[in-house]
């Protein structure tokens, strides 16, 4: 019942008001990663309750959709590391817009679905320093 809860509170904040795309795009990283953490949690299946996998939120909730979005199905869709206007296009064609593709983006940086990736520059200074 808590991961349907959980699934509930996110729909109800995509669709009340949020900040213009232009200061949301401030905190949204150039690259990203999927970081969830995977678990085994009782899901709805249509009528049906039965033991899948679904990720862990910081609450010790559990999440596997926002929305119409299989973050599942994301996960291993994703290369390792993703420029995250790709990935907002991705989501944009699933949610219905850039807007809530952008707000789904954050949820899930917010809740260590997703994290920063180091950039590959970044990776390989790095390497050079050591």
């Amino acid at each position: 019942m808590r991961c349907r809860e959980s699934h509930f509170r996110f729909i109800d904040q995509l669709e009340a008001k949020s900040p213009p795309a232009e200061q949301r795009a401030e905190t949204i990283p150039e690259l990203v990663t999927f970081s969830g953490e995977s678990v085994r949690a009782d899901l709805q299946f249509d009528s049906n309750i039965r033991a899948d996998q679904a990720f862990l939120l910081p609450d010790g909730e559990c999440v596997r959709w926002i929305g119409e979005i299989d973050l599942l199905s994301l996960r291993n869709s994703l290369p390792q590391t993703i420029r995250s206007s790709d990935l907002v296009d991705r989501l944009g064609v699933a949610t219905g817009g850039q807007q809530k593709a952008q707000t789904v983006m954050q949820w899930c940086l917010q809740n260590n679905i997703l994290r920063e990736a180091a950039s590959e520059a970044g990776k390989h200074e790095t390497s050079l320093g050591k």
